[in-house]
C-alpha cells in the first residue's frame, strides 16, 4: 500500500521545499508540482510532492488518517508501544 501524506509548504529553494504537518518538518522535492508556493497544501510520498491539494481537500483527508490511526491503535495496540522491543512504524524526525 503506498500512502501519500497531506503536508503544507512553509518555505521554496528551487526545486526543493520545507513541509509541515503536525510540527514535523521535511524537506521534498517539488518538480513533479507545479507551480507551487507557500502556504500551498500538497501530497507528499517518498520525499516528493506528487499532488497539489486545496485546504478543503487537506483537512478532508487529516480527517480520515487521523480516525485510521486512532481505529489502528485499539485494534493493535503493541504497534504503539514505544517501549517495545519489537519493530516500530517509522517516526519523523521533527528537525531538518
Amino acid at each position: 500500500m503506498c500512502l501519500a501524506i497531506p503536508m503544507k509548504i512553509i518555505s521554496l529553494e528551487g526545486e526543493s521545499a520545507i513541509v509541515e504537518y503536525k510540527g514535523v518538518k521535511k524537506k521534498i522535492n517539488i518538480s513533479l508540482v507545479s507551480p507551487i508556493q507557500v502556504g500551498d497544501y500538497v501530497l507528499v510520498h517518498t520525499g516528493f510532492a506528487i499532488q497539489k491539494i486545496d485546504e478543503e481537500e487537506f483537512y478532508k483527508t487529516m480527517e480520515i488518517l487521523e480516525e485510521e490511526s486512532k481505529i489502528r491503535e485499539e485494534l493493535f495496540p503493541e504497534e504503539f508501544d514505544l517501549n517495545s522491543k519489537e519493530t516500530q512504524f517509522i517516526k519523523f524526525n521533527k528537525e531538518i
